[in-house]
């Protein structure tokens, strides 16, 4: 009977022409953009820029972004601020806001588990805890006071959080959603002089042994085995905080940045021992980026450099860098895999 039918239909069809089909998809989120990519936003809307052609290959059209954004490892997803107290994912094939999440209290810090099933989110004194793709909030893991940022140590089982205003840091286990216990970041030393340490920004060594957490004018760097901190090398900067500008994966090298009103600082240091400072320099012209973003063979790009906001850059700066115009102010940047 089903092949009598079939047979019928291609008559029919035949006879009368094509079937008819339905409503031709938007242009706008029906292609599938080539992986990898950098995402980089444009302050209201997304450039792609596919780094096998240094050329941009589409722009996108989302809600202002106001802080860096974070990629899922295997799936298709970036998470993205509209608003200093919401979160967007997008998915990376349709670029479509797929879910939004909101809150009362300024999101500060994010990351995806290694899974890619999960987002942690730091805001105010909790840390959330957010299924995916649905981007439901799980869990809350409330904390004594302001949480900075998080990023996964270990096999991926435990978080660390940053606590500036108390000057340590969180182990947060994940299993119980509890924390296990404190690490003190002090003390900090720069120029001979003594300091609290205020970690704000954390980024994971290979293996997730150590955590590097951002202070003002130091990196303090946690041996997460350990449960203490093994050095603070000081940094180039500002009285205000550096914060993390990028992870080169194919040298385990972080950039940090600290912004000031007439100049700027730009510092890289070994994510393992013995935690060296390998480059520090400053510029006047305010010429170093705002975000920056590199894929796993060291490809690296910046976005929002001072004199020049609508380009973007190779990264690390160099007098040969490519520039691509974008005739629109740039903002954070990110790899998508």
């Amino acid at each position: 009977m089903r092949t009598a039918m079939a047979v019928l239909f291609a008559l029919f069809v035949a006879v009368i022409g094509k079937a008819p089909s339905h409503s031709a998809p938007d242009p706008r989120f029906s292609r599938t953009l080539p992986a990898p990519s950098f995402f980089v936003t444009l302050y209201g809307e997304v450039a792609i820029l596919d780094p096998t052609t240094n050329k941009i290959v589409r722009i996108a059209t989302f809600p202002t972004t106001v802080s860096p954004m974070v990629a899922a490892q295997t799936r298709p997803l970036v998470f993205l601020q509209p608003t200093p107290t919401t979160i967007d994912e997008v998915n990376t094939n349709t670029l479509k806001v797929v879910a939004s999440v909101g809150g009362s209290t300024t999101i500060t810090g994010m990351t995806v588990s290694p899974t890619d099933d999960a987002l942690f989110v730091s805001s105010g004194n909790d840390v959330l805890e957010m299924s995916l793709p649905s981007l439901t909030i799980t869990q809350t893991i409330v904390l004594p006071d302001q949480v900075y940022d998080v990023a996964f140590i270990g096999d991926g089982s435990m978080l660390i959080a940053t606590l500036p205003n108390t000057h340590r840091f969180a182990i947060i286990d994940l299993p119980t959603h509890s924390v296990k216990g404190y690490i003190a970041a002090g003390p900090c030393i720069h120029d001979g002089r003594r300091d609290h340490c205020t970690p704000h920004d954390v980024r994971t060594s290979p293996g997730g042994q150590y955590a590097i957490g951002v202070s003002s004018r130091n990196a303090v760097v946690v041996d997460t085995q350990a449960n203490k901190v093994v050095a603070a090398p000081a940094i180039g900067g500002l009285e205000f905080p550096n914060y993390a500008l990028a992870v080169d994966p194919s040298t385990n090298e972080l950039w940090l940045e600290s912004k000031g009103s007439e100049f700027n600082w730009l510092n890289s240091m070994s994510q393992l021992p013995p935690f060296n400072i390998l480059t520090s320099t400053y510029s006047t012209k305010s010429y170093f980026p705002y975000s920056a973003a590199f894929s796993p063979t060291g490809q690296g790009f910046g976005s929002f450099f001072g004199a020049e906001q609508d380009k973007i850059t190779s990264f690390p700066p160099s007098p040969n860098e490519l520039k691509i115009k974008v005739d629109r102010k740039t903002g954070p940047i990110v790899y998508v895999p």
